[in-house]
């Protein structure tokens, strides 16, 4: 399969031991069976989403590992939670959660049934390293690590800036058209973009993450 392929690449990038590669492509493809096994029944994903599509958004969330594990271990985030903001049916906190076994991940989201289901990955997924919180991201104490994947569109990215304490980064995963937008609404909210990862997947889509700091 494509993506597995390219999955396994990534993952290379920032864990040399093919042993543990092969381990957390397992636990990738326990993730896939679940979420298509928990979408019969509950709105976890797009009932349109595809086995690829599914693959495809998991590349999405791990494609810039090496530039995120920078980000992830840098001494500014050392100890620092990562918060997965509107965290959904997973991504990118659980991809990241798999790869990156050693830091903390809090997915949140408001939705009761989708955290059922991440706890449920949670506990099929064997993830220690991840805790499951069932509120609004305003509701929460100022954080130093946000991440945040197809949840907040530009009009709501003051929710993320609040929801960051100064010093703290906040990345979304965003296509480059809406750059601008989240540009200028964070902005007026104390916040900087100081990187800009652009790439682009198989068949042709563009996308972007952007990396903003919390003056």
């Amino acid at each position: 399969m494509l993506y597995k392929n390219l999955i396994e690449g990534k993952i290379a990038e920032v864990e040399a031991s093919s042993d543990f590669c092969q381990a957390q492509i397992g636990k990738i493809e326990k993730y896939t069976d679940l979420i298509r096994l928990w979408s019969a029944t509950h709105n976890i994903v797009s009932k349109q989403l595809t086995e690829q599509d599914l693959w495809e958004n998991i590349y999405d969330s791990i494609f810039a590992l090496s530039q995120l594990k920078s980000l992830f271990f840098s001494p500014e985030h050392l100890g620092d939670k990562i918060i997965d903001a509107g965290a959904g049916g997973g991504f990118p906190g659980i991809p990241l959660s798999i790869i990156f076994a050693t830091k903390r991940f809090v997915l949140i989201d408001s939705d009761r049934k989708k955290c059922s289901f991440l706890r449920a990955a949670k506990a099929n997924l064997g993830l220690d390293n991840v805790s499951v919180v069932n509120k609004r991201l305003e509701d929460l104490e100022p954080v130093g690590l946000i991440v945040t994947k197809a949840a907040f569109s530009p009009s709501h990215a003051g929710t993320l800036a609040m929801a960051a304490k100064k010093g703290a980064s906040i990345i979304i995963w965003s296509l480059p058209k809406s750059t601008h937008d989240f540009v200028a609404v964070l902005q007026n909210h104390d916040c900087v973009l100081s990187q800009k990862i652009g790439y682009t997947l198989p068949g042709e889509k563009e996308r972007s993450i952007l990396v903003f700091s919390k003056l």
